[in-house]
């Protein structure tokens, strides 16, 4: 076999073996149900959504701890079966959607960065993968942090004008009925004043009488 069959057989098999590892690590990705834990009681479930559907492989999961990547809380290894494994104050249950760990006894040193490091084991190539990462705050019992803060009501502005133009109109015609009937006031007690300082003389009018001194007597008078 010649050296140019060898390296064109050999760019086959390698192109091929990207291919499967590109498949494969779709298959890998991994995300945590949360990006941090509150532990009260020294025990919480860290709950990985991964695919493990395919029956042909064998997968190896492992909780890594610390931002190293180097310390192993716990690991298990199954293919299609999904059986569960016990480790130490570790246990994993895994389905086909997702791989569920349940830590029991942990105390406030443990409180760290925590990756889920996924593996297809067999049958070749290896392929591996780490999740983002999820935070476990491992706190004292009853040392519960404080609940956050409501959310701001917010209105709507259609809604709460209404209100305010309800009490403006309220306001004003309760102002314009005061004002007339302050008017309807004063202007009685202008009239009633006006009445009472008015006198009015009804007695006939009677010309003064007028008495001349010496009026002399009419011819006829005389004649008598």
């Amino acid at each position: 076999m010649s050296f140019e069959v060898l390296k064109r057989a050999e760019s086959v098999v390698v192109a091929v073996c990207d291919e499967l590892n590109e498949g494969k690590a779709e298959l890998l990705e991994c995300k945590a149900d949360k990006n941090i834990y509150y532990v009260f009681n020294g025990t919480v479930t860290l709950n990985f959504h991964c695919d493990f559907s395919n029956a042909k492989l064998e997968y190896r999961v492992s909780l890594i701890k610390g931002v190293s990547k180097k310390n192993v809380v716990c690991h298990g290894s199954f293919n299609a079966s999904h059986q569960p494994t016990q480790d130490n104050n570790c246990r994993i249950v895994p389905a086909k959607s997702n791989v569920t760990f349940y830590l029991t006894g942990l105390v406030e040193n443990d409180t760290d960065i925590y990756y889920l490091h996924k593996e297809h084991m067999a049958p070749p190539p290896y392929v591996e993968r780490f999740d983002n990462g999820t935070i476990v705050h491992v706190k004292a019992n009853g040392l519960r942090p404080p609940p956050p803060p409501p959310p701001p009501i917010i209105q709507d502005t259609e809604q709460s004008r209404w209100p305010m133009l309800a009490a403006v109109v309220v306001l004003a015609v309760y102002s314009f009925i005061i004002t007339i009937a302050l008017f309807y006031t004063l202007q009685k007690g202008r009239k009633t004043r006006i009445l009472q300082s008015e006198y009015i003389n009804v007695a006939p009018y009677r010309q003064p009488k007028h008495h001349q001194p010496y009026t002399p007597t009419p011819r006829h008078a005389q004649v008598r």
